[in-house]
């Protein structure tokens, strides 16, 4: 071959080259995480490595006690409880952390969620949002020690001074063309997935809906294993990369990649991550979603839902928010009170028993919600506390079945939409599940599974017979 033809081969490769290595580009810290010569090393691009300082409180905390919030202003609907003191004080932390310090004066500061001539009225949309955030922030922080920690979160994990969150995302706009042009939401560079050729909106169905993480299976055929399509394996490697993007980690920081799927080879961080995805989706589903009404049309997405959080939202980067740092000694207002998805009580060691049978299990599981039933808040997948004791017993009966695949099936009655109940009921048989794993079941043994309104077991369509209709069972398959 020609001296000048080499040339050009040798110009087109590294040109090739430097653009696969676009997103590479840059210094990197390498932290070893496991034994020497297992690959447990963590790979982080150090100019994403940037301060995410904390600021001060406004002043010093205000000792507890006097006239409370609620007896000295009118219209507070959270926090009432809290001394007026300690409430001036969150509130002028909350002006430094979300509200616009410039331009027009009507919406900056306090004005940026208040009437200044009535502070009692509800007129402006953005303290109807702040309200139900705050509940958020309280919920995370009293029901997701799991995920957070205790380190929490308060208004400025997310915020950082902005009105809207630097990182949120909505529903992907829908893919144009018909056959030419129509990518089918993936081959395109997109920063939600680290510019892979993955599809670029994986949190539609993970993390507003409930869809399971899974990979395709070991086997050529559809089996009753775990298992998923390679259309739903490429949604998992495109939440997987963003994951990855948002906390600057590789995958080893949860997996051991000497097998992806296995949990007893993960490290803990894994564990952390399946709440916290759970804990994303709770706060989208449950919080952000039904303000779609109160959001004018500019903080919404093309499909008309607002802008939700994903892991970029509070980590930015960094393996540990803020670098780890708590603000919440500062702000003890935002603890809240535990009993929202139910707080996992301390896990006992649950012990699989030997002579346990697939027919015992499910006889055990079938004595055990004979006349009762998980009660959730109504249209949604929060578990209310006075079902802890039911499922304090249920995860005994697990603990004891834990040789055995088990599968959590979520019902509905056929009153409303028949998607929406089939994603409910997926999402609440997910929280039993969830229940369980915190409790010290093996997440690798128990799977959940919704099935809206299809398996009824009363047809009368009468109010007895709807109640009858909603609930949750348990399944133990034999091996």
């Amino acid at each position: 071959m020609s001296g000048p033809s080499n040339i050009l081969r040798l110009a087109v490769i590294g040109g090739a080259a430097l653009t696969l290595a676009g997103c590479e580009i840059g210094p990197k810290k390498i932290e070893q995480t496991g034994f020497r010569g297992t690959g447990g090393d963590q790979i982080i691009a150090a100019n994403r490595l940037v301060a995410q300082p904390v600021p001060a409180p406004p002043f010093a905390l205000p000792a507890d006690g006097g006239p409370t919030a609620g007896e000295t202003y009118q219209n507070v609907q959270v926090l009432k409880g809290v001394s007026a003191e300690r409430f001036n004080y969150l509130m002028a932390s909350m002006n430094n952390w979300v509200a616009p310090q410039t331009g027009d004066p009507a919406k900056v500061g306090c004005n940026y969620c208040h009437n200044p001539d009535n502070l009692a009225s509800d007129e402006k949309y953005t303290k109807i949002v702040a309200r139900r955030m705050l509940q958020m922030t309280q919920n995370i922080n009293a029901n997701w020690s799991t995920h957070v920690k205790g380190t929490g979160v308060t208004c400025w994990t997310c915020h950082r001074g902005n009105a809207v969150p630097q990182y949120k995302w909505a529903i992907a706009p829908d893919p144009g063309g018909r056959l030419m042009g129509n990518k089918h939401g993936q081959n395109s560079p997109a920063a939600t997935v680290a510019f892979a050729s993955l599809p670029y909106d994986p949190f539609t169905p993970y993390i507003k809906g409930a869809q399971k993480v899974r990979v395709q299976g070991n086997v050529p055929l559809q089996t009753g294993k775990p298992g998923a399509s390679i259309a739903h394996t490429e949604q998992t490697y495109a939440l997987m990369m963003h994951m990855s993007s948002a906390l600057n980690v590789n995958c080893t920081f949860c997996h051991n990649t000497n097998s992806f799927s296995s949990w007893s080879n993960s490290r803990p961080q894994r564990v952390g991550a399946w709440y916290g995805i759970r804990m994303v989706r709770q706060a989208n589903e449950q919080y952000i979603n039904p303000l779609a009404s109160v959001f004018p049309a500019y903080r919404k997405g093309p499909h008309g839902d607002p802008y939700k959080v994903n892991c970029s939202t509070c980590h930015q980067g960094l393996n540990k928010p803020l670098g780890g740092v708590s603000m919440l000694a500062d702000y003890p207002m935002l603890v809240g009170a535990v009993g929202g998805p139910v707080a996992a009580s301390p896990v006992k060691t649950l012990v699989a028993d030997p002579n346990a049978t697939a027919k015992s299990c499910n006889a055990d599981f079938d004595k055990a919600l004979a006349g009762k039933t998980i009660q959730f808040d109504t249209g949604a997948a929060t578990v209310q506390p006075v079902s802890t004791p039911l499922l304090d017993t249920l995860t005994e009966i697990a603990g004891r079945c834990s040789n055995f695949k088990m599968l959590v099936e979520g019902h509905t009655d056929a009153v409303g939409d028949a998607a929406k109940n089939l994603t409910l009921s997926d999402s609440r048989a997910a929280a039993v599940e969830q229940y369980f794993v915190g409790k010290g079941v093996k997440a690798d043994q128990i799977a959940a599974k919704g099935f809206g309104s299809t398996k009824p077991l009363d047809t009368s369509g009468t109010p007895v017979g709807n109640q009858r209709n909603r609930r949750i069972e348990i399944s133990v398959a034999a091996k």
